[in-house]
């Protein structure tokens, strides 16, 4: 009686197959993994447990429509929407995954075991391609699979240049598994074989074992086998949610490229933006807290801490002090200013100022005025500027003489030098500020261009609403301690330093670029002025800790400190001490 493992011997002997493969998974990409709950452990244990959902009727029709019009089949589609969304939650464009092949035909029906072997499916999507497109890619890796199916993975895998790991498979992390066929019975005489289920093991050879069953007579079911060592139950219930909205999002606009495809339904989405507008309240913290209440712009938790510290130093510029309630005055005038020159909500507004009070209240006025701000290095060429000005669309700069690097014509400049003194009285009375929305845009900022042409990545107050709550409890900040100020206004980092001082009564310590890089200078100005919260680039954290290390005797230099944060760049373990 023939064997499957004859079968498959006799089969292997074909090296051309064997190089097809090698051919198709060279430079494949091994490092594709789906965020997990939990840290990968160092050794897999191989447990696992299984969520299971009905595939809606209504869904499977238009998948199968779809197949039609597309000239493919219903695999291909399903293929398509498992490498989509395993791109876009990982993030990696080069997507395969493991999917098993039936062998049984004519001359293989008296055999006896499974007939089948594991092909890796290999779908680029790296160029972010329509659906139509990466139909069309999956469907030719399944033809392409289905020309090749005689490979024993194992010996596919010794032969890629691909390391084994303890903690996770060698090629891919996903299997797809689709059912077509009803499970096969038989009778003879008072005896019958029929299939009574599958059975669940409560193990997981890799992270995620897709299953699509589509052989259930009018009960399709969508099934994932999970590794309970990484994801929670949640997190798969999650996984197969998302599935069927990517799908049918897949099927519906064949025109739409991979990464704008849906991941969450209309109502999941509301869910997500209200929960980000209005976190609940821990039992930790108390339930009148505005941090754990945010409405409205971030620019109100500043005026909170005005009305709760007014006379508070809220920025230290050099040898100029402002309180909290001179500069919400300087925001005000300057808010104003914007709102006489047109600024309404949702307009881009430009800062091109160096770090320091000016552009502290530079940003609290734009979030007066409902706008976003766009920060804009003045070292940066005059080039890459207009061209920020332009795909922002943005047409007020708030700058001062000498900032921006040339003449700008077709914009309004604001000068935020007349936002001082008697030249810039405080209105009889507050403007009427716009209502500002927790999701609006809070600021753009562009990234640096390295790979082409910048683009700017907009940043809601509703992140901003979170970051300073996290940032407050984190690092338990204190009304009254000092944050130095470092970073360039056209770095994330500056949003985050301003806030974490000004959104908890600390005071604001400006730090310029010659005093950044100079080791002695910072030491000596964190020293003299008292500074107690600092985040530092690892370039520039170095240097400091190698020039106040050989310090002998009395207090350390840095004892003052009582949060030092490093980051933005790579900071090795054993760095620390």
């Amino acid at each position: 009686m023939p064997s499957f493992a004859g079968y498959l011997r006799r089969r292997r002997t074909e090296p051309r197959t064997f190089e097809h493969w090698i051919d198709r998974l060279a430079a494949v990409d091994t490092d594709v993994e789906v965020p997990a709950d939990r840290p990968r452990p160092p050794v897999r244990s191989f447990t696992g447990a299984t969520h299971r959902i009905a595939l809606p009727l209504d869904l499977l029709a238009a998948v199968e429509r779809a197949a039609r019009a597309r000239a493919t089949t219903p695999s291909a589609l399903l293929l398509a929407g498992v490498s989509a969304l395993i791109a876009r939650l990982s993030g990696h464009g080069d997507v395969t995954v493991l999917s098993p092949l039936a062998h049984r035909n004519p001359d293989t029906a008296a055999g006896i075991g499974a007939y089948l072997t594991i092909v890796p499916l290999r779908v680029d999507l790296s160029d972010d391609p329509d659906s139509a497109t990466a139909i069309g890619r999956a469907g030719g890796a399944l033809i392409d699979a289905l020309g090749h199916p005689d490979v024993a993975l194992d010996e596919l895998v010794r032969a890629l240049p691909v390391r084994p790991h303890s903690d996770r498979g060698p090629l891919t992390q996903v299997m797809l598994n689709i059912i077509t066929i009803a499970p096969a019975w038989s009778r003879r005489g008072d005896i019958a074989v029929e299939h009574l289920g599958d059975t669940v093991s409560g193990g997981a050879k890799l992270d995620l074992n897709l299953t699509v069953d589509l052989a259930r007579p009018g009960a399709p079911e969508l099934a994932v086998e999970y590794a309970t060592d990484l994801f929670a139950p949640a997190t798969a219930a999650r996984l197969l949610e998302h599935l069927l909205i990517l799908l049918r999002d897949l099927v519906e606009h064949p025109g739409l490229p991979v990464s704008r495809l849906a991941l969450l339904s209309p109502a999941q989405r509301d869910a997500v933006l209200a929960a980000g507008v209005t976190p609940a309240p821990d039992a930790d913290t108390d339930a009148g807290d505005a941090h754990d209440r945010p409405r409205g712009g971030a620019h109100l938790l500043v005026s909170e801490q005005a009305r709760l510290y007014p006379n508070a130093t809220a920025v230290r510029d050099g040898d100029v002090s402002w309180t909290y309630t001179e500069l919400e005055r300087h925001a005000d005038v300057l808010g104003a200013r914007l709102l006489a020159v047109g600024v309404t909500p949702g307009d881009r507004v430009a800062i091109c100022l160096p770090r320091g009070r000016d552009a502290y209240a530079a940003v609290l006025a734009v979030w007066r005025a409902g706008a976003a701000y766009v920060p804009l290095d003045p070292q940066y060429p005059e080039d890459r500027l207009r061209y920020m000005l332009a795909d922002s669309g943005t047409t007020v700069v708030l700058t001062r003489p000498g900032t921006w690097p040339g003449e700008l014509t077709d914009t309004v400049i604001v000068d935020v030098t007349m936002n001082t003194g008697s030249a810039a009285p405080l209105p009889a009375r507050r403007p009427p500020w716009p209502e500002t929305a927790p999701t609006a845009a809070a600021y753009v900022i562009y990234t640096s261009g390295t790979t082409g042409r910048p683009k700017g990545v907009v940043v809601a107050h509703a992140n901003l609403h979170h970051a300073a709550a996290m940032w407050r409890q984190a690092y338990d900040l204190r009304p009254g301690e000092r944050h130095l100020q470092g970073a360039n206004t056209s770095f994330d980092v500056f949003a985050g330093e301003t806030l974490r001082a000004l959104t908890t009564g600390g005071c604001l310590v400006a730090c310029g670029q010659e005093t950044l890089l100079d080791p002695a200078a910072l030491a000596a100005l964190l020293v003299e002025e008292r500074i107690a919260v600092v985040e530092l680039v690892p370039a520039v954290l170095r240097r400091l800790l190698d020039h106040v290390e050989p310090a002998t005797g009395g207090p350390p230099p840095l004892a003052g400190i009582r949060v030092l944060a490093g980051g933005a760049d790579a900071w090795a373990v054993h760095e620390y001490r």
